[in-house]
């Protein structure tokens, strides 16, 4: 199982909220795929730091990653926790840990499986570091 996670500290935006909406934004393309998306996590408001528009942008990546780099028929469940942590989790094929840092580079695009998946710029966890960076935050990729 696949787990892209983001930590944002000090509460000035809920997100719960934009979770949701990144989600709502990007089960289109999930459906199209043959995934399944779900929202899971705290029963409340989550408050953290940061720009709307950025933490919006910061989960929508690791979502569209989750979706573009995993097969059809996998399940994503995208979860808040009560602390601040986002969570992208699926149970598709998992971030080999050789590469668990560098997948946060900007243009990393080394996959074995890009052909399978599609090549894309490899950028988009890049854009997440540096907004979670900004924030005080951290983000990290696991199994």
């Amino acid at each position: 199982m696949a787990d892209r996670h983001v930590v944002l500290k000090n509460a000035t935006k809920e997100i719960a909220h934009l979770q949701g909406k990144a989600v709502t934004f990007m089960a289109p393309l999930a459906v199209d795929r043959g995934q399944t998306i779900s929202l899971t996590g705290a029963p409340g408001p989550v408050w953290v730091s940061g720009h709307t528009e950025a933490l919006f942008r910061a989960v929508r990546n690791l979502v569209e990653n989750a979706i573009r780099h995993t097969p059809a028929g996998v399940s994503i469940e995208v979860e808040v926790t009560e602390d601040g942590v986002v969570r992208v989790l699926d149970d598709g094929p998992g971030v080999p840990e050789a590469d668990r840092e560098s997948i946060f580079r900007r243009f990393y695009s080394e996959r074995p499986n890009a052909e399978q998946f599609g090549k894309h710029s490899g950028l988009g966890l890049s854009i997440c570091r540096q907004i979670v960076d900004a924030y005080g935050g951290s983000i990290a990729a696991g199994n």
